[in-house]
């Protein structure tokens, strides 16, 4: 009697930590860029806030949602290039730069 008692959990047991040979390995994801991974502000840093004091924008969240144009290196190395200042420059840096 007590070996059908025991036979029971142990089964369960065997099953459970079995390894499952029938599950797929999973393929190794492609790194994600860096600059998925960082905000605005640490992407674009002066341009972000030059931006953002200047109010180009109506709002705080229209620079952030617009599309980059190019990489956030080349647009940065733009800005220090271009040296854009005053709401007026920065509208249209951000706007050769970046889309809707």
């Amino acid at each position: 009697m007590l070996g059908k008692m025991l036979t029971k959990p142990l089964l369960a047991l065997a099953v459970a930590t079995a390894p499952i040979a029938a599950a797929p390995a999973l393929a190794p994801q492609p790194a994600v860029p860096a600059e998925f991974n960082s905000s605005p502000e640490d992407l674009y840093g002066p341009l972000f806030q030059a931006v953002q004091l200047e109010r180009v924008f109506a709002d705080g969240k229209t620079f952030v949602d617009l599309i980059p144009r190019e990489s956030p290196a080349a647009i940065m190395a733009a800005y220090r290039s271009e040296k854009p200042t005053g709401h007026a420059a920065l509208a249209a840096f951000v706007s050769r730069h970046r889309r809707r």
